[in-house]
């Protein structure tokens, strides 16, 4: 019942010419310039920039768009020559928000005079005194005798009709604002460039990838931005995807922020300026260079608020090569690493001297048929990647150990005394196809290695927390003969806690 006399106030305050809702002057209005280049980087931010002509009242303009931009990236100014800005200031631009209670309505509009229609059919006319929780409207009656308040329960009555004009929203200060922008230097009616830039959060582009496998050194290479905007309107924009890379700290600019926020959003700009010498790589694609940068550039792109859409970045045929891949972390020595899983995969090659692939999410095909789902890893321009695709039981390996020499309680370390023990081993690889194949190992274990054979490269990392010994790790990349046998051996000293 209170809900349907609510709605039916609303009805009679907004259909009757004299009750109208005034909030102070309209806001002033100004120029929202379009978006002519964005940045788009992997993480989720991007750089916009915004471009057009401005006419100035008195040296000033507006603009009609406050950005959520990060500090140290909000930016204006203007290409035009002698143009100079003097001055940037921010305002807020109040939310008009309906009053959801009947009481709030009713405070707000003390001394408003007003209609009532009670349910018994009876009209009483006079101005709000106030209002007494939890329904209680108290109204100034006026009489013959002279005025009296008056208290009325809600329930009481059927509808209101305002004589004078009545509140029906609130305002409240938000994130909604505008730009105000001061330029010195030239006519102060006159009409000029602007340029507005910053970096902010909400378009974001992800890499995806299809390789199909059409050969042992041959690939087809499907490479694609999925393109996710929730930020604005894009018309005719040009649009660069940049590489993973860049990582941006700050907060939200004072500049743009007048209510409370939940939480501070981390970002900072680090470069401006969009335009390079460019390679074709895609019908409308182009790969640029930016300073410290590489992205992909494309055109005339036009993107809605709210929209996804998928751009083809690169499609050709790449060259690649088959290349089996064993990783053994071992941790602690004598466990047991037999019948280790060996991974087939490939190396591909990237030949282009400017093209780069992103690291990504991609699919592996076979003649179409789909292989499984694989990290695609970043490959800069001539340089190459592996990536893995199934295991493969042709290729068997396992480790042997053993130890050669123990000197006993050789260290003491956080109150434990040490053995150094040295250590022989071996990583044993059988192949049992009919062809000569390559693998890549990677081992990786406790201990200080001190040799390594067929070349292996070794490399001494930092203690883990509460040992003793460094980590370290052997890579190796040889060729195993078909229907043979191969041993990878190392040598490396470990201390272990005595017993």
């Amino acid at each position: 019942m209170k809900r349907s006399r609510w709605l039916f106030f609303v009805f009679l305050v907004v259909v009757t010419g004299v009750c109208t809702f005034t909030a102070g002057d309209a806001a002033e209005s100004g120029y929202k310039l379009p978006v002519k280049e964005v940045v788009v980087y992997p993480d989720g931010f991007s750089f916009l920039v915004h471009e057009g002509e401005v006419k100035l009242r008195d040296g000033e303009c507006v603009l009609d768009f406050l950005p959520q931009a990060l500090r140290g990236s909000l930016r204006v100014s203007s290409p035009a020559s002698g143009i100079a800005v003097e001055q940037v200031r921010t305002e807020a631009i109040p939310e008009k928000i309906p009053y959801a209670k009947e009481e709030e309505f009713f405070r707000e509009n003390t001394g408003k005079s007003v209609q009532l229609l009670l349910a018994d059919g009876e009209f009483v006319s006079g101005k709000i005194k106030g209002f007494i929780g939890p329904d209680l409207l108290v109204v100034t009656v006026l009489h013959n005798k002279g005025a009296i308040d008056q208290a009325y329960p809600l329930d009481r009555i059927a509808a209101y009709y305002f004589i004078d004009p009545a509140n029906l929203e609130k305002e409240k200060i938000g994130n909604t604002g505008r730009i105000r922008v001061r330029l010195r230097g030239g006519d102060q009616d006159g009409q000029y460039p602007l340029t507005l830039s910053y970096l902010q959060a909400g378009i974001a582009w992800f890499p995806e990838y299809i390789l199909d496998l059409r050969s042992e050194r041959g690939a087809e290479l499907l490479f694609s931005a999925v393109v996710k905007n929730d930020l604005i309107d894009l018309e005719n924009t040009t649009l660069y995807l940049a590489e993973e890379g860049p990582r941006f700290d700050g907060e939200i600019s004072p500049l743009v922020v007048f209510g409370e926020r939940e939480g501070p959003v981390y970002l900072e700009i680090t470069a401006e300026g969009t335009r390079a010498a460019s390679l074709q790589a895609f019908a409308g694609v182009e790969e640029t260079t930016l300073p410290s940068l590489r992205v992909y550039s494309m055109s005339s792109i036009s993107l809605k608020k709210g929209t996804r859409v998928v751009l083809p970045l690169f499609h050709g045929t790449i060259r690649i090569e088959p290349l089996y891949c064993l990783e053994i972390v071992q941790s602690r020595h004598g466990g047991d690493y037999s019948n280790l899983p060996v991974w087939k995969g490939y190396r591909l090659f990237n030949d282009s001297s400017k093209r780069f692939w992103v690291e990504g999410q991609a699919m592996i095909t076979s003649d179409n048929i789909p292989l499984g789902l694989r990290r695609f890893p970043y490959i800069p321009p001539q340089g190459s990647g592996e990536i893995m695709v199934q295991t493969d039981s042709s290729i068997q390996a396992r480790v042997e150990e053993e130890e050669f020499e123990r000197t006993r309680r050789t260290m003491s370390f956080r109150g434990q005394e040490y053995n150094l023990v040295k250590i022989r081993g071996a990583v044993i690889l059988d192949n049992y196809q009919e062809e000569t194949v390559k693998i890549s190992v990677t081992q990786r274990l406790s201990g200080e290695v001190t040799a390594a054979g067929d070349h292996g490269k070794v490399t001494k990392k930092a203690p883990l927390v509460n040992d003793p010994n460094p980590q370290s790790e052997v890579t190796w990349e040889v060729e195993l003969p078909a229907r043979g046998e191969k041993k990878l051996t190392y040598v490396y000293q470990v201390y272990l806690p005595v017993r």
